[in-house]
Formats: structure tokens, sequence, C-alpha cells
């Protein structure tokens, strides 16, 4: 198993938070509709067209139960 891992790259993520939802892009990443913020638009509610947060990232904190199956896509 330790050959198998080391032609790969581990990668762990956190599967919630990271992204926190704002009025604007001054306390959040991305507004209620996951939209992501543009830094350099003009306006502090300027999104970057068709960018959209759709995984856990938007949730804030631990829930009731564990939302993988929720998150994970299907094929």
């Amino acid at each position: 198993m330790m050959r198998v891992m080391a032609r790969h790259r581990l990668m762990i993520t956190h599967p919630l938070g990271g992204c926190p939802i704002g009025s604007d892009r001054t306390p959040g990443a991305i507004d209620e509709y996951g939209r992501v913020f543009d830094g350099g638009g003009a306006k502090l509610t300027d999104t970057h067209d068709g960018l959209f947060v759709v995984d856990g990232s938007a949730i804030p904190g631990a829930l009731a139960v564990n939302p993988t199956l929720t998150i994970t896509p299907r094929r």
C-alpha cells in the first residue's frame, strides 16, 4: 500500500466552511445564492458571471447529520 500511496498525492479537505455567505464581499466570499463575489468589481456586491459554490464550504459549521451524501455528486 505504501508503494501505491507514494505515486499519488494525498489531498485532505475540510468539507464545511471556508466560503462564508455575506451580503457583499466584505463579510463573505459568496452571496445567498452561491455566487462568488468579484474582488475587483466596481460594487461590493458584484459577482463573477457563472461562478457558483455548490459544495459544503458554504455550510458554516457542523450539522446534526453528516452531509457527505448530500454533497457527493452522483453518476
